[in-house]
């Protein structure tokens, strides 16, 4: 990988340096912003390092390249890789478009580098921050709205940079009607720039950045909303982990579950009243499924299922209330206006400007008026197990109907061959259980259960967990390739195979979805919940318990699966941020809404008013003056005022002029070549006339004619004027020694009377 330095034209003439280093620094910004958008980190340590690289090798002058066609075959390697990644993997399409576009900036970073390209990485990391808005709008935290905020700065900075580079580049191959050819950088350096006018720039990127940001908070007060908005208004929502209304089994694939932040939880706002907390209210659900069949749990009613309102529900007593489990559910919105609550939940205070409804499972759904925020917050009420005969009593009077177990039996379909291998398989483990419930008929339900535990304790002695299932054969039933194949799988493979072994035992059984909390914060005194805590389990019929948790997924293996990467905790940083800037700043409901406009209407009024009070005063104070020549304390505090400001204004006035001075320390004595400067003065004075457009070459040309002067000693000073005023290179004691000699016999030369032959 050469590493060549710069050409004297970039490092004196236009500045390359000035450009590249903010570049790079403006290509680590897009490619940070969209890798936290994502929460993928391969990309920036990836870029980060690349920048690093390229940065180091601008700031000595100097640049890191490989060959065209390296760049060319890196360019095929990365669309093969995109293609690859795009095909086998659900991930969204503009994610694996952001994917591409880092691997390309990665490449031209590498590759020698001209104006083309600087437009071409300007645009890219332009995308990268647009792609990154685009990715999860929710995912607007903090951290990365200040990514945003320095990208427009380094972008009005980098194009106005840019705009002045592609003007140098332009004066450094033009020829001047005077010269036989293109100057040297040190030549046309002072034609085209004396001192880089970085204090103009930055003058201008506030002018620019003003406007800029202007329209990035609207975006950013828009856009996180704007998906939700048009998925409400369009009835169309993105499925989401754990809240999928169908489970699919089979699909040879390997599961990621993200760290992400979605709920906070709090059971039991009231301290003291611990004894209803259990391990069934861990448990949020969300949909329950009822039918299997072509290894896909579904529930055939559909959204109709949905027609209770809570107002409808039986009313509850005040004993009931009291020994009811509170849930304060604080979620981000999963892009879908869902309600995950405890089973069984009876109460329910929706969010404000919606309404719940619910169907005989107790499953609830947003509607209303309600538009789908960032952030939903609301309430449950549900009863503690073990349930009382009162609400055992009551959840049957919610349904209308008894629950009919043999039509939940049935409503499973499996190809015949397998329905009897998993049939076989539950009868062995259950062997003495079955034949205990055939001698006590009364004693069904109760052995139900226990042959429903019976199973969950063999599927977890007897199988493992992994989210690794890329060896599954989707031509079998996805329980019989679990149960008998693979023997290993997550957590819907462990609830559907322990539904469908009790159903074909007579036991009725379904399949649930939704999360389960398991991380607690306990300085907060609330449960966290993340996307990887979505979960699936078994919930099996008793008259005596009602639809109870069995869960054959064991916590340990679950957990373990879910190993956490070392950057877990900067990542857990910046969901709380993320998380906090949502609930205190954009997810306000309306109450508090109410209550932060009327404080800032109440304090905004209190100021004008105070305002308005000053103004009358000043007022009075100034007609007492012109008319009876009173002066008050109100009119010498405003002297005083308008004093102490222009004591400030002169004195930033004098600190400027200082600093400048201290800069800037005389500029153009500096630098000047006094013996030059008598010459040309002598010049003068015999008539040589100098056009103020002249450069000094082109008027050495000049006098050179016109007095027949030697060429070689006046283009020696000419050159050593050029060098050190413009090119910034100190003379030496010899060269300084040769001035003097060229200057006393020019002035010989000159002064020695010319023949008039």
């Amino acid at each position: 990988m050469p590493l060549s330095s710069y050409t004297a034209t970039d490092i004196l003439l236009t500045e390359r340096r000035r450009l590249e280093k903010p570049l790079f620094l403006l290509i680590w910004v897009g490619t940070a912003s969209f890798s936290l958008a994502e929460e993928n980190y391969f990309y920036l340590i990836s870029c980060t390092l690349a920048v690093a690289v390229n940065w180091l090798a601008a700031r000595q002058n100097k640049e890191v390249y490989v060959r065209k066609r390296f760049v060319n075959i890196g360019v095929t390697v990365a669309l093969i890789i995109i293609l690859l990644e795009h095909y086998k993997s659900d991930q969204m399409l503009i994610i694996t478009i952001g994917h591409f576009m880092v691997l390309i900036q990665l490449l031209k970073l590498f590759e020698r580098k001209r104006s083309r390209d600087y437009v071409q990485l300007l645009v890219l990391s332009m995308l990268l921050v647009v792609s990154s808005a685009m990715t999860r709008p929710s995912m607007w935290f903090v951290a990365v709205f200040v990514l945003y905020v320095l990208y427009l700065i380094l972008a009005c900075y980098v194009v106005m940079i840019f705009t002045l580079k592609r003007g140098l580049d332009t004066a450094a191959k033009v020829t001047l009607r005077s010269e036989a050819g293109p100057l040297s950088p040190r030549q046309v350096a002072w034609n085209v720039v004396r001192d880089w006018p970085g204090k103009a720039i930055r003058r201008m990127v506030p002018r620019i950045l003003v406007p800029s940001l202007l329209i990035a908070t609207l975006a950013f007060l828009i856009v996180p909303r704007a998906e939700n908005y048009m998925m409400a208004t369009s009835g169309r929502y993105f499925s989401s982990a754990g809240l999928a209304p169908s489970i699919r089994l089979g699909e040879p694939r390997e599961l990621y579950l993200s760290d992400r932040m979605i709920m906070r939880v709090q059971v039991n706002r009231d301290d003291r009243r611990r004894e209803g907390f259990n391990k069934e209210s861990r448990y949020l659900r969300k949909y329950v499924m009822n039918d299997y069949a072509s290894s896909t749990w579904k529930n055939s009613d559909g959204p109709k299922r949905f027609f209770l309102s809570p107002n409808e529900l039986p009313p509850l007593d005040s004993d009931t209330r009291k020994k009811m489990v509170s849930h304060r559910i604080d979620m981000m919105s999963l892009g879908r206006p869902d309600i995950v609550a405890p089973y069984p939940t009876v109460l329910l205070q929706p969010p404000s400007g919606a309404t719940a409804n619910l169907s005989r499972d107790l499953e609830y759904d947003l509607g209303g008026s309600f538009r789908l925020r960032d952030r939903v917050r609301y309430n449950t009420w549900s009863f503690p197990r073990p349930l009382t005969k009162k609400q055992l009593e009551y959840l049957r009077r919610i349904r209308g109907q008894p629950v009919n177990m043999k039509y939940i039996i049935r409503r499973t379909q499996l190809p015949p061959h397998a329905e009897q291998r998993i049939r076989d398989l539950a009868k062995l483990w259950c062997k003495d259980l079955l034949q205990q419930r055939r001698d006590n008929p009364d004693r069904r339900e109760e052995l139900n259960l226990a042959i429903a535990h019976r199973i969950k304790n063999k599927l977890q002695a007897e199988y493992g967990y992994t989210l690794d299932l890329s060896e599954s054969d989707p031509s079998r039933d996805g329980v019989e390739d679990f149960l008998f194949y693979l023997q290993r799988g997550h957590c819907e493979y462990f609830a559907s195979s322990l539904a469908v072994m009790c159903r074909l035992l007579g036991v009725p059984a379904r399949v649930a979805t939704g999360f389960l909390m398991d991380e607690y914060d306990a300085d907060a005194g609330e449960f966290i919940v993340r996307q990887r805590d979505a979960h699936a389990w078994c919930e099996v019929y008793s008259s005596d318990t009602d639809w109870t948790i069995i869960d054959a997924t064991s916590t340990s293996d679950r957990l373990g699966a879910m190993k956490r990467s070392w950057l877990s905790g900067f990542t857990d940083l910046l969901q709380e941020m993320r998380f906090f800037w949502y609930r205190k700043v954009v997810g306000y409901d309306s109450i508090t809404q109410r209550n932060i406009g009327k404080m800032i209407a109440d304090r905004t009024g209190d100021v004008w008013r105070k305002v308005c009070d000053v103004s009358a005063s000043l007022k009075q104070s100034f007609i007492r003056l012109l008319t009876r020549g009173v002066v008050d304390r109100i009119l010498i505090n405003f002297l005083l005022l308008l004093q102490a400001i222009m004591a400030a204004i002169l004195l930033l006035s004098v600190l400027g002029w200082i600093r400048r001075r201290r800069r800037h320390p005389v500029p153009d004595q500096q630098r000047r070549l006094v013996l030059l400067d008598r010459f040309l003065a002598m010049l003068e004075r015999r008539g040589l006339v100098y056009q103020p457009w002249e450069t000094l070459r082109e008027r050495a040309v000049q006098a050179e004619k016109r007095f027949s002067l030697p060429a070689d000693r006046l283009g020696e000073m000419t050159e050593l004027q050029y060098r050190w005023r413009w090119g910034g290179e100190e003379p030496s004691e010899e060269e300084l020694r040769r001035t003097r000699e060229n200057f006393e016999i020019l002035c010989e030369i000159l002064n020695t009377p010319r023949s008039n032959s």
